[in-house]
C-alpha cells in the first residue's frame, strides 16, 4: 500500500447462493481525491460499500483503510472512516445535537465540544441543530448524517447516494458541501451514485461497474475525451448518399438525413474525413460538434459490457 493510498480494494468477491454478486473488484483511492463509484441500479455498488465498511464479509479479497485490513483490524480501520450507507442512521425523537453526542458516546471517547461545534458549522446546521430531527428536511438529515460521520475525524468519507430523493436545491447544497469537505478540509471522498451528472460535476476520478464487474476506471476528464463525439456535417442533398457510403466504408458510425450526416468519431479524425470527402467531390458547408459527456461514455461502456 502506497503512502498516498487511503483505501485499497483488492480482488474483492462476494457470492450469495452460489452466484457472484461482486467479481474480482480491485481499485485504490488516493489522498485528496473525490472518487466516483458509478453503476446502474443493481450493479453491486451498495454490496461493495457494505464490504468496505465491514457490514458484511467478502467471500474473497481484502479491503484496507490507511493500511489496516477491515476484516483483521476492524477497529483501527474504522477509526479512519466515516460513512453513510443507504439511509442515515438517526434518532428522529432526538435533536440534531443529541444525535451527535450519542455518536460520540459510541466512540467511547470524551466529547470534544469545540470539535462537535466545528462539525455542525461545517455542514451548516448551526441554526437548526437543537431542533428535533423529525422536523428536518431530507437534505438537513443528510447534512446531520455527514456531521455524525465526521465525529471520528476520518481520513476518508464514504457517501452512498447522498443526494437520493433530494430536490434540486438540496442537491446543489450537498454538492457544495462535498467539495468543501474535500478541498477545504482535505477529507478524501468516496462517492457512490447512479447519477452521472453528480459524478461528472463532483469527481476527479471514477470507477464504473456493471453486474458486479469493473468496466473501466480513470480520470473523469480523460474518459470523456476518449469517448467519440458527435458531429453534424451539412452538405448538398444530392451528395448525402455518396458521403454516407464513403464514411461507412471506413467503419465509422454515421447516420444519413436529408441534407446532413451525423458522424460519431474523435475530433482528430474529422479533418482527414472532410479531406477525403472533398477529394471525392463532396463539399461540407458546416460542421457542428455535440460535446461528449460522462453520460455518453457511461452508456457506451455499459452497453459494450452487456454484449
Amino acid at each position: 500500500m502506497n503512502s498516498d493510498e487511503i483505501l485499497v480494494v483488492k480482488d474483492l468477491v462476494k457470492e450469495i447462493d452460489g452466484r457472484k454478486i461482486i467479481q474480482d473488484l480491485s481499485f485504490s483511492v488516493k489522498k485528496g481525491q473525490i472518487f466516483g463509484f458509478l453503476g446502474p441500479n443493481g450493479s453491486g455498488k451498495t454490496t461493495t460499500i457494505r464490504m468496505m465498511t465491514g457490514m458484511i464479509q467478502p467471500t474473497m479479497g481484502s479491503v484496507q483503510i490507511m493500511g489496516y485490513d477491515v476484516q483483521k483490524e476492524f477497529s483501527q480501520a474504522m477509526q479512519n472512516l466515516g460513512a453513510i450507507v443507504e439511509h442515515p442512521s438517526l434518532f428522529n425523537y432526538m435533536t440534531g445535537w443529541q444525535n451527535l453526542i450519542q455518536s460520540v458516546r459510541l466512540l467511547d471517547t470524551p466529547p470534544d465540544m469545540e470539535y462537535i461545534k466545528w462539525c455542525v458549522e461545517t455542514v451548516e446546521l448551526t441554526d437548526r441543530i437543537h431542533d428535533k430531527v423529525k422536523n428536518y428536511s431530507l437534505g438537513m438529515k443528510q447534512r446531520l448524517a455527514i456531521a455524525q460521520s465526521l465525529i471520528s475525524s476520518p481520513k476518508i468519507l464514504i457517501l452512498d447516494e447522498p443526494t437520493n430523493g433530494m430536490d434540486p436545491s438540496g442537491i446543489k447544497d450537498m454538492r457544495i458541501l462535498i467539495k468543501n469537505l474535500a478541498y477545504e478540509h482535505q477529507i478524501t471522498i468516496f462517492l457512490s451514485s447512479h447519477l452521472l451528472s453528480e459524478i461528472e460535476n463532483l469527481c476527479d476520478h471514477v470507477l464504473i461497474i456493471n453486474k458486479g464487474k469493473q468496466v473501466v476506471s480513470g480520470l473523469v476528464d480523460e474518459l470523456i475525451q476518449q469517448n467519440h463525439s458527435e458531429f453534424k456535417l451539412t452538405l448538398d442533398k444530392e451528395n448525402v448518399n455518396m458521403a454516407y457510403d464513403l464514411i461507412k466504408s471506413k467503419n465509422i458510425t454515421v447516420s444519413p438525413y436529408e441534407d446532413y450526416l451525423i458522424v460519431q468519431g474523435r475530433i482528430e479524425e474529422i479533418p482527414h474525413l472532410i479531406n477525403e470527402l472533398y477529394k471525392n467531390g463532396v463539399g461540407v458547408y458546416l460542421i457542428n460538434q455535440k460535446e461528449s459527456s460522462l453520460e455518453d461514455y457511461f452508456i457506451s461502456v455499459t452497453q459494450e459490457a452487456n454484449k
